[in-house]
């Protein structure tokens, strides 16, 4: 059976072309990449739910989801992965105890950071949508 992993696409209030991505803490599975917040879907949880709490846990954001956008299916890791367009009213952004760094990176910044399994994918996906160029 595969994982059901969900994640966050956050965009910065000021620059609409950043989203917020997290590196993944030492001792962690993919270890120093970077990727949107999110995480893995427990079994008494709803995509939503799983989604907040991710983010509240990787983050400190308190977010609401604004649309689905992308699901992939990622076969050599054995995941299914739903990504969501989200929003944040406010909040002091703090890396979680699984996240080494939290940082505003711009679509064309974002080839020079080492991406978790889905990100590439994500990006390429963001790129080619008009509402993030």
């Amino acid at each position: 059976m595969s994982l059901i992993i969900v994640g966050a696409v956050i965009r910065n209030k000021k620059d609409k072309n950043r989203i917020l991505l997290v590196q993944q803490a030492k001792g962690h599975t993919h270890e120093g990449m970077w990727g949107p917040p999110g995480g893995k879907v427990k079994a008494d949880e709803s995509l939503e739910d799983a989604l907040k709490r991710e983010v509240k846990e990787e983050t400190n954001l308190n977010v609401f989801i604004v649309k689905p956008l992308l699901t992939l299916d990622l076969k050599k890791e054995n995941a299914i992965v739903h990504f969501y367009e989200c929003s944040y009213k406010k909040g002091k952004i703090k890396p979680g105890s699984d996240v080494a760094k939290v940082k505003w990176v711009s679509l064309k910044e974002i080839k020079n950071y080492k991406l978790r399994p889905g990100a590439c994918e994500l990006t390429e996906f963001l790129s080619k949508s008009n509402s993030y160029r």
